[in-house]
């Protein structure tokens, strides 16, 4: 059947017409029409009409005879004119017949029986009828449409009025408008296009994922299969890198309501040791990939290209022919390519962010990126990891002081170099006992690339057994230990802290750089003993624990003789710090005979107790103190009302108080004070359009011991205090500044 309305062919079974939408007892009617070539015949309506005349000139004259015939016989005879004559010659009235009924005159009206010939039907000369234009029997992914004229111009129109289609689809959605997405989106397109060149297949890799719709866009599986060592490459580390700056600094309104941190993508520095820190992303790579989609906006352009779509389908259905409906093709191809383009920037961007880092533990969006840097700033290494390792089980990170690097994974333990190539390598502590023989496992590490190694032998005299060797770089070994077994791998330490008092030495676990490695084990000759042994993992030489720890003592004890005095005087010595929270004397850590500041240590002080009060009465002081330090005779002092100077110790002189701003985080460095606050400027914030509140701006103000600010770092979004180390400050996620110059440089 088919609509009467609107021509559309309504299968059995429908109640209603699935175009017009009238019910089908008032729309269809009448068997399948029957379709010719399409093209018009010429004119055939005259001929039709003609033909109409001739057969009621014919009924007419029928009727006429039957009325003739009926007639009284006292009227007149009719006169047979040219019209009673029929077609073939014949005489009309020769035909009647004879009736019982009475004549009467018919009435001047139309034939009852004449019916109008229907406007809606082209009748051909074979009494067909061209069908209607059915959109609907068009097969949309037919490429004969993208050859058409119609079709191109629709697309290219559609195509440059997206934005537009995103901004109305903005609005309509009370979805947030993102400005210059096509500049941010530039950027990192010519980041990947860097490193496809460095990766060949990436982009092949990259499809393949898509079109498996798989979703993820983590670019962790990519690179996993495809990158291999390019990661190691420091041109591709470079390019990476500079997508995760990029990304960090993209959205810092966005950042501060929806990522897991406070301030993701400030940069903390996570340790020291030596010449080498250890730098660590605030945020995960999850927050990543939040951030990248919002200021890329592609929930907003996604979403409005499928709305668009599904808008042009329906008009699909209501062309009238075949240009309008090539131009409707035209304009659904321009929003699926922008769709498309969306996807693909998505996933480009992501997968050069995950290049940043070589991937140190199984796939996970909650990992952070950690750089190992060296003292010029300069990255060496970065890879990704658990955000907190030592909140997870089974992950551990330790630097050594050559910026070697020891990972303890769920599955096995390795030693990297400080351009992350793997020095040494062995399982879990977890699967030694069922680990077959042969395998081992890395206690510990040291600098200059040494190591404690464990295996598991087997012969003929103690049966199944484990060797303890400290092993090198260039594979040289050197037996250190025979054991049954290891009493327990936690009890395997590594990183003696003296905690500042004999009484409070310890040992830190494992997983610490250190040329000293404290081990119980169960010997071979007997079962039944317990032995804790050090090992001196330079020298390869073998210490009973008392013997080592009362070496140790002796050192501390001379120390803590050498500070007691100082804090009985309250006079504080050169590097020392002191804060009110714990009231403890700390000092900076000094490697190389240079002063850091980065963190500090306690003070051994042998036990004596630092006379802050008669500190307090030299300077004059009698308001409360949040912390001082003496860098060369000279006290920095900031007191708990937000007021900071110096104050000269060889001199007895007191320089002129700055305000430097209450409760606000500060830092003493060999460099200054370092203080963080709402920025001064102008523009200290951005307004945001849908709720009116403004992101306020964060500067870092460094200053002299004059009281004088010598330079101003912009913070961004970050209202905290980051770290400094080897006199570089890490600001606003993006941005390094030397303390010394106050010059800014990216991290990238």
């Amino acid at each position: 059947m088919y609509c009467k309305d609107c021509g559309k062919e309504i299968k059995d079974g429908m109640r209603f017409c699935p175009r017009c939408g009238k019910p089908v007892s008032q729309t269809t009617g009448g068997k399948k029409r029957t379709g010719g070539s399409g093209k018009k015949k010429p004119d055939m309506n005259k001929k039709l009409i003609a033909g109409a005349a001739v057969i009621v000139i014919v009924i007419l004259a029928v009727v006429a005879g039957n009325n003739i015939v009926k007639k009284d016989p006292a009227q007149e005879p009719v006169q047979v004119t040219a019209a009673d004559t029929a077609s073939d010659g014949s005489n009309i009235a020769e035909d009647t017949y004879e009736s019982q009924d009475t004549y009467e005159e018919p009435a001047n009206e139309e034939p009852a029986n004449e019916e109008p010939v229907s406007e809606e039907l082209d009748y051909e000369e074979d009494n067909t009828y061209e069908e209607p234009y059915d959109p609907g029997m068009n097969d949309p992914e037919d490429a004969k449409w993208a050859d058409t004229k119609a079709y191109q111009s629709a697309y290219e129109e559609e195509y440059a009025s997206f934005e537009e289609t995103v901004r109305a689809y903005c609005e309509q959605s009370n979805v947030e408008y993102m400005e210059n997405v096509d500049e941010l989106a530039g950027q990192f397109s010519d980041l990947y296009e860097d490193l496809n060149e460095e990766i060949p297949g990436l982009s092949d890799a990259i499809s393949a994922d898509i079109a498996s719709n798989a979703g993820s866009f983590t670019g962790f599986t990519i690179i996993d299969h495809i990158a291999g060592e390019a990661l190691a490459s420091e041109e591709v580390r470079e390019t990476a890198l500079k997508g995760v700056i990029l990304a960090a600094g993209s959205a810092y309104s966005y950042l501060m309501d929806y990522t897991t941190t406070d301030y993701p993508f400030g940069f903390e520095v996570y340790e020291v040791n030596g010449d080498y820190a250890l730098i660590r992303s605030n945020g995960t790579y999850n927050d990543f990939y939040k951030t990248v989609t919002q200021s890329l906006s592609y929930d907003a352009r996604t979403g409005a290209a499928q709305e668009r779509i599904h808008a042009l389908e329906n008009e699909a259905v209501d062309a009238a022919n075949d240009d309008e409906y090539a131009a409707v093709m035209g304009r659904i191809a321009a929003n699926r390519d922008r769709e498309a383009e969306t996807e693909t920037l998505l996933a480009e961007t992501m997968t050069t962010i995950a290049c940043g880092g070589v991937q140190y533990c199984e796939e996970s969006t909650d990992s952070k990126l950690y750089m190992l840097t060296d003292r010029s700033g300069t990255v060496l290494h970065a890879f990704w990891m658990p955000g907190n390792p030592e909140s997870w089980d089974g992950y551990e990170l330790g630097l050594g002081s050559d910026g070697s690097l020891m990972v303890n994974g769920e599955y096995d333990r390795f030693v990297s170099d400080r351009n992350g190539n793997i020095l040494f390598e062995g399982n879990a502590f977890w699967e030694r006992q069922e680990e077959p023989v042969g395998e081992s496992v890395i206690y510990t590490h040291g600098p200059e690339g040494v190591a404690l190694r464990e295996t598991k032998v087997k012969d003929d005299t103690y049966g199944t057994y484990f060797v303890l060797e400290v092993v090198r770089a260039d594979g040289e070994a050197e037996e250190v230990l025979k054991m049954r077994d290891c009493k327990d791998t936690d009890e395997v330490k590594a990183g003696l802290e003296y905690g500042g008092e004999r009484s409070g030495m310890y040992w830190k676990n494992s997983i610490y750089c250190s040329n000293y490695a404290r081990v119980e084990y169960i010997p071979l000759e007997n079962e039944d003993q317990e032995l804790t042994v050090v090992i001196n993992l330079e020298s390869a030489e073998v210490y009973p624990e008392e013997e080592f720890m009362q070496m140790c003592a002796d050192e501390v004890d001379k120390t803590g003789a050498e500070n007691a005095p100082f804090c009985e005087e309250g006079s504080p010595r050169d590097g020392w710090v002191w804060f009110s929270g714990d009231g403890g004397i700390y000092e900076w850590r000094t490697f190389d005979n240079k002063e850091e500041d980065y963190s500090t240590t306690p003070v051994n002080t042998g036990g004596v107790e630092f006379n802050q009060e008669a500190l307090m009465n030299r300077i004059g002081e009698t308001r409360e103190l949040t912390g001082w330090y003496c860098k060369d005779d000279l006290l920095w002092v900031f007191t708990r009302s937000g007021l900071f100077y110096t104050y000269d110790l060889k001199n007895e002189k007191k320089n002129k108080e700055t305000e430097a701003g209450e409760n606000a985080p500060y830092r003493f460095t060999p460099y200054g004070l370092l203080v963080c606050r709402e920025s001064q400027s102008e523009n200290g914030g951005e307004e945001q359009q849908d709720t009116g509140w403004e992101t306020p701006e964060y500067s870092v103000y460094q200053y002299n011991a004059n009281g004088e600010v010598i330079h101003e770092y912009s913070n961004g979004a970050n209202d905290n205090l980051t770290d400094s180390v080897f006199g570089n400050l890490f600001c606003n996620g993006r941005d390094t500044y030397n303390l010394e110059t106050g010059e800014a440089s990216s991290l990238a």
